[in-house]
């Protein structure tokens, strides 16, 4: 990357502000004990909330995915395209098999990398690979707001947070 001209400073804000972006990440899980906890007496209408706090966590996501798609475009336009360099985010997300009692569980695990094609050649071949790998849920769930994931920039279940951050 800098020997193709990218300067120190210049990688250094590309991270600062995918950091900015990734730091934005919020936990749907608190988001149900909140509601499991302020609306126990109500459960009449716990469907109701369940629907509220769910399209709250696709909208979270959806931006979350307009954010790196803007981060992406502006990086590659603005610095990157002229140096024959292409960067993309990519993810993937595979079944992890536990068994229990005689039944299975599957877990999905998520890997999230970006990569920095170094050449014009293999950024052309870079911005014909896909974005996800692995598991892509492509249908909608019983859940009100089931997220589509074909056309984010990363697996829904990578943009949320991880017990290590």
């Amino acid at each position: 990357m800098f020997r193709a001209g990218l300067q120190k400073h210049e990688f250094e804000e590309m991270v600062r502000e995918l950091e900015r972006i990734r730091s934005k990440r919020s936990s749907a899980c608190m988001n149900y004990t909140a509601a499991i906890l302020c609306w126990v007496p109500l459960l009449y209408v716990m469907p109701c909330v369940f629907c509220c706090f769910d399209s709250r966590h696709k909208r979270q996501i959806l931006d979350m995915d307009r954010e790196l798609k803007s981060w992406q475009d502006t990086w590659n336009r603005s610095r990157l395209s002229a140096r024959g360099l292409h960067l993309k985010t990519q993810s993937r997300c595979i079944l992890k098999a536990s068994h229990s009692h005689g039944s299975v569980t599957f877990t999905p695990k998520y890997e999230w990398w970006i990569v920095i094609a170094l050449c014009p050649d293999e950024s052309e071949k870079l911005k014909k690979e896909p974005h996800l790998y692995g598991v892509i849920n492509n249908r909608n769930s019983c859940l009100c707001s089931a997220i589509d994931e074909t056309e984010l920039c990363s697996h829904a279940g990578s943009m949320l947070p991880t017990l290590d951050g």
